[in-house]
């Protein structure tokens, strides 16, 4: 699932300091971008796995924290003031939400499988 990170009605335009409507085909281009990032640095989209009695999972679809749609504001913002000359991201205030997997034992079906470990600080 992609991050999920809601926008109020020209939450980002306003962000901008621009009047709506402004280079919202560009904006909505940058948007995606930033959040696309975001979202391959964190390796997660904070959705809930829950396994119900019959087996069947369950997904709940969370909101990203204010912290991550922050630095998508951010991003988008710095994109938007460097049109034409790429900027390397800072992900630096989202390492905190990091999801890295690795490769752990599964006594019960005795194989690898990938686990996640999060990474705080």
């Amino acid at each position: 699932m992609p991050l999920k990170i809601t926008f109020g009605a020209n939450e980002i335009e306003n962000y901008l300091r621009i009047d709506p409507g402004t280079d919202s085909d560009i904006i909505e281009t940058l948007k995606a971008a930033a959040m696309d990032e975001a979202e391959q640095f964190l390796n997660t989209d904070f959705s809930t796995f829950i396994t119900n009695p019959d087996g069947t999972i369950t997904i709940i679809e969370n909101e990203a924290p204010a912290a991550v749609k922050e630095w998508v504001l951010n991003r988008i913002a710095e994109k938007y003031e460097n049109r034409g000359k790429p900027v390397a991201p800072d992900f630096s205030t989202l390492k905190r939400y990091r999801v890295i997997q690795f490769r752990g034992f599964d006594s019960k079906q005795g194989n690898s499988v990938l686990k996640p470990l999060i990474i705080e600080g």
